[in-house]
């Protein structure tokens, strides 16, 4: 008589722990991830690069900047002397890579950004967003790059 009472309340119990009613608000909040902050279509103007501040040496200086734009996955910008262009592709999580860059070849005046700008770009893994900065990073270590948003 026992094992026949306590069949059904084992039975019972192992279904209420298997189903459990799922809130409206919670079966959207795991359908949901909360969206990157926007980066495309701004320009953004370096401000550090490796960790160093980026100093220009005067008003008329060329500012190095990048922009992403989102209607094709072109890069653009300028390294303080030459333009360039190239891909990137962002993924979930923040990611980003950036690609198949080429720039003009003008001479000139040694820029402090200009030799390694290139090589940190293509470095990059992913970004992060906060305010008007956009920090361009690789793995968990410091930011490669800094740019302050000066357009959108």
């Amino acid at each position: 008589m026992k094992k026949a009472t306590l069949l059904p309340l084992i039975c019972l119990s192992l279904w209420g722990c298997a189903h459990s009613e799922t809130t409206p608000e919670e079966t959207r909040m795991q359908n949901t991830s909360a969206p990157a902050a926007n980066f495309k279509d701004i320009r953004w103007e370096l401000v550090e690069l490796m960790g160093q501040p980026v100093k220009y040496s005067n008003a008329d200086s060329q500012k190095v900047y990048i922009q992403f734009n989102s209607g094709d996955n072109r890069v653009n910008g300028n390294d303080g002397c030459n333009n360039f262009t190239g891909a990137y592709e962002e993924t979930p999580g923040q990611r980003l890579f950036i690609s198949k860059l080429a720039s003009t070849k003008k001479f000139c005046v040694k820029m402090p950004t200009e030799d390694n700008f290139g090589e940190v770009l293509q470095g990059v893994d992913n970004y992060t967003v906060d305010g008007d900065g956009l920090s361009l990073n690789k793995a968990r270590m410091a930011p490669l790059a800094r740019f302050k948003a000066v357009s959108k």
